[in-house]
């Protein structure tokens, strides 16, 4: 199992929040990456539209839950996003016109984040118990919760 797959489901563990298989799955492989029927290429707009609009978090949280508690089948059918988006704090019609009004600046702001994200190294150190990686300092608190459910007491 990859490391992303063993912090995720650590990770959902330990929030306490569901995880399922999405329906469709965004990180579809069998689309080009620019097919206008891609799920990512359909969500980003909106997440970069929700940002700018001040909800950025709000957004990715209410979408996040959306597509990967693993509940709904057709997530990016019928009027899902439309309420996630209102969970959010916004209305889908504004997100959608922010990003009609901003078609040609929204790639470039993606294109700008993904290069960020590029060029900077994105975590250590590497902790590992029972063969279960933990990579980087955020994942400290995870190591901790994770080493008491199998037992360890804390020292003072």
């Amino acid at each position: 199992m990859d490391y992303f797959l063993i912090d995720l489901i650590r990770h959902v563990e330990y929030l306490g929040i569901p995880l399922g298989p999405p329906r469709p799955d965004p990180i579809n492989d069998t689309l080009p990456a620019d097919s206008p029927d891609h799920p990512v290429l359909q969500l980003n707009p909106l997440g970069i539209a929700a940002e700018a609009l001040g909800k950025g978090i709000e957004f990715a949280r209410e979408i996040a839950t959306l597509v990967w508690d693993g509940t709904i089948d057709g997530w990016n059918s019928g009027d899902y996003i439309e309420k996630a988006t209102e969970r959010a704090g916004l209305k889908l019609a504004d997100i959608e016109k922010w990003v009609a009004h901003h078609e040609e600046q929204w790639p470039e702001m993606l294109a700008a984040n993904n290069a960020a994200l590029e060029e900077h190294h994105w975590g250590v150190p590497v902790m590992v118990f029972n063969n279960e990686p933990f990579f980087g300092q955020d994942r400290i608190e995870l190591l901790r919760w994770r080493l008491e459910k199998h037992g360890l007491k804390r020292r003072n």
